[in-house]
């Protein structure tokens, strides 16, 4: 369970996997769940495997982009999910993330700008 905390996988895919390698026993995973009912709920409770939040993947100068075309419907979600290297459900709860960062932004002062790439920079 430990490894598979570390490497923030679920404990069945840690398991088959080390069966793969053949560092477990084949079977070992199912052993575990049907006769010995092994709960992986339960095992996460242990002392000492407090999930931290998971940080971003990519930093947030490409993921406020992708926020910004999907909200203007140039990209679908299967799309931005797939830009952002996360499943729909997480990147769902990344464009609330997003769009809290922009509202709170807009609340200090902050506004956001929109910049056209096809137009030149204009000298003062």
């Amino acid at each position: 369970m430990l490894t598979a905390h570390l490497y923030r996988v679920s404990a069945e895919a840690m398991f088959r996997r080390l069966e793969e390698l053949k560092r477990l026993p084949a079977g070992t995973w199912d052993n575990l769940r049907e006769k010995r009912q092994f709960s992986p709920d339960q095992a996460r409770s242990a002392p000492g495997l407090v999930m931290e939040n998971q940080q971003p993947m990519l930093p947030l100068r490409y993921r406020l982009p992708a926020q910004s075309a999907y909200d203007q419907e140039l990209l679908t979600e299967g799309q931005l999910s797939h830009k952002m290297r996360l499943d729909r459900v997480s990147a769902r709860l990344e464009l609330e993330a997003l769009r809290q960062i922009a509202d709170d932004s807009a609340e200090d002062g902050f506004t956001p700008i929109e910049l056209d790439p096809s137009q030149g920079l204009v000298s003062a």
